[in-house]
């Protein structure tokens, strides 16, 4: 009888942690639900679109050995269109505007290019370096900082037109 209540109160146990760590996904997927809605919410007609899309179900796909992104419309699954002549996209890396707007597509060749994804062109892009390793948006936008292999260097561009706004070497000295 003592041996049958230990097993009771063991599967008792079980059954409270599998409750207990149900909730906390179901809470966890509900707040990375809402926070996904209010991330995208009032951003999504930003401008005057080309087509009748917002960005908040855009998804972009780095087509790497091309050098282009294509955007779909997850919502309705549907192609809208290829950006090219974007460099080296071998180790790309891509950031958004606050607002959804633009995507900052950054190549292993250190060009950065300002998509407009409601009008899917680019509409800027630079050279900021020759070998780069990837890049940061600041939370507000207004900044882009890449890291650069080639030279050796920490290279801040402005959002807005992409102009280099300050370098700061970051080359490593070996002791001899």
């Amino acid at each position: 009888q003592m041996q049958n209540a230990k097993c009771k109160m063991q599967n008792f146990k079980t059954l409270q942690f599998l409750i207990s760590n149900l909730q906390f996904s179901i809470c966890n997927g509900l707040f990375q639900g809402l926070l996904v809605i209010l991330i995208f919410s009032g951003n999504v007609t930003a401008g005057q679109p080309r087509g009748d899309w917002g960005t908040a179900s855009l998804m972009g796909i780095v087509e790497r050995e091309a050098g282009s992104v294509i955007v779909i419309d997850s919502s309705r699954h549907k192609f809208l269109g290829r950006i090219s002549n974007l460099g080296n996209l071998i180790h790309a890396t891509v950031k958004f505007s606050k607002d959804a707007r633009f995507a900052y597509v950054i190549g292993r060749d250190a060009s950065v290019s300002k998509i407009d994804l409601l009008k899917l062109k680019a509409v800027k892009k630079v050279k900021a370096g020759d070998d780069s390793v990837g890049g940061v948006m600041t939370q507000d936008s207004k900044y882009i900082a890449l890291s650069n292999y080639v030279p050796g260097e920490v290279r801040i561009l402005d959002a807005e037109t992409l102009e280099t706004v300050k370098i700061i070497p970051a080359e490593r000295e070996y002791p001899d």
